[in-house]
């Protein structure tokens, strides 16, 4: 500890190495061409180049890659270039998607997702292509879909009712998280039936998992009208326990 437990007024730098993975040549390789991608300019990185560093091993390059493709695709980060407008290569999205659909995606498969969910608050369209992305077979590529579209908003109707089944818990919460973002847009049946698909699951499992709970909660307070969850059957009501309780309390 240098001066041992007392502190130094100048204050220490801390370095953690991990020699097994220097002495691996690939590896070393890859930590050494980190420092010369993050001093380069992503603007001037061929498109395909920004795709394969989606899946690069270091966060701080996929997430440059993400961020410089969503611009590629038409996204404008105003708080930094207020006023900007070009015109949007669709060819981004179409790679993007591509990315993400295939089985074995993997982090890139998830940047991917994020950096079609920034695209789609240009252009709505590349929003769609996220619906139908949400059977992919890994569930946390699932997760993410759902959740990109929820923040957008978008009426997934049927695609939404179907991952309220999913085997995986955060899928299902996020399914539920984007049902109440939509306001249930989309789902034949309108507010009542959106009211009983959530306390459907609300009944099985909410009180055991306090996520899933509040997921529901909001998914209720904003797809389905206070009046019209208080008309319901009582007994289902007490059977959906907190998640419904919650709502009609607030």
């Amino acid at each position: 500890w240098g001066g041992g437990w007392s502190p130094n007024p100048n204050g220490r730098v801390l370095v953690v190495r991990n020699e097994t993975v220097h002495e691996d040549p690939e590896r070393r390789a890859v930590i050494e061409a980190v420092s010369d991608i993050l001093a380069a300019d992503p603007a001037a990185a061929a498109t395909a180049e920004l795709l394969e560093h989606l899946g690069h091993p270091d966060q701080r390059v996929r997430h440059r890659a993400q961020m410089e493709l969503a611009v590629r695709g038409g996204w404008r980060p105003t708080a930094e270039r207020p006023g900007e407008v070009t015109a949007a290569a669709p060819d981004v999205s179409a790679a993007l998607e591509r990315i993400v659909a295939a089985p074995d995606g993997g982090i890139a498969a998830v940047h991917a997702v994020w950096g079609l969910g920034q695209i789609a608050r240009r252009d709505p369209e590349s929003g769609w292509l996220l619906v139908n992305l949400t059977t992919h077979p890994d569930p946390e590529v699932r997760t993410q879909v759902l959740r990109t579209i929820a923040d957008l908003g978008l009426p997934a109707g049927d695609r939404l009712v179907a991952a309220l089944a999913d085997e995986h818990a955060p899928v299902r919460a996020a399914a539920a998280t984007a049902i109440g973002r939509s306001g249930g847009a989309g789902i034949d049946g309108g507010p009542r039936r959106v009211a009983e698909l959530l306390l459907e699951v609300a009944s099985r499992e909410a009180d055991a998992d306090p996520v899933m709970r509040h997921a529901l909660a909001t998914a209720l307070a904003r797809a389905v009208p206070v009046p019209t969850l208080a008309a319901m059957d009582a007994d289902s009501l007490v059977r959906a326990s907190e998640a419904a309780r919650v709502v009609l309390a607030v």
